[in-house]
């Protein structure tokens, strides 16, 4: 899936996945799901721009959850992240504070239905640039083979045919 990174627009979302390929998913084993994602790589200055232009280009579509649940919960998770950090130095554990629940994966995701197909083509084309995952003009292909419309493609092959006879 990392095809889609080197069509971003965002200078910084590709220099972060960059680093990314270079360090994380090459020396460790593959991402169980979006929240070990976020916590692998937020040592790795994975900010919320980047991380939103990663979900909206579909980048992370085979990480267990669909975008909508994504970008509902990618705040959430960095700003958990962030106080972790702040309040625990590698190593270091508070004793007055209870010790967190190894569930926490599943508190942070509600279940949603995904984002309308146009709606994933537009995040897509605003982040990369090009439609990715289809086309918007996909739905009417075979409302076109119905009425037997006519293909630029086939108007052009017709053209280079007429040239080459005359």
């Amino acid at each position: 899936f990392f095809f889609f990174f080197f069509f971003f627009k965002q200078k910084t979302a590709y220099e972060m996945l960059r680093s990314l390929v270079g360090s994380e998913m090459c020396i460790r084993d593959r991402y169980t799901g979006f929240y070990n994602f976020c916590k692998r790589n937020h040592k790795n200055e994975l900010n919320k721009k980047a991380l939103e232009s990663l979900i909206k280009s579909g980048a992370l579509d085979n990480l267990g959850l669909n975008r909508r649940e994504m970008l509902l919960s990618f705040e959430k998770i960095i700003n958990k992240l962030d106080r972790e950090n702040k309040n625990n130095i590698q190593g270091q554990i508070n004793l007055f504070e209870q010790p967190e629940n190894k569930g926490t994966e599943e508190i942070l995701f509600t279940k949603e239905e995904e984002m309308p197909t146009d709606e994933l083509l537009r995040m897509e084309r605003e982040v990369t640039g090009i439609y990715i995952s289809g086309h918007p003009t996909t739905k009417y292909k075979e409302v076109c083979k119905k009425l037997k419309c006519t293909f630029i493609g086939d108007i052009i092959k017709r053209e280079d045919t007429f040239n080459l006879t005359n």
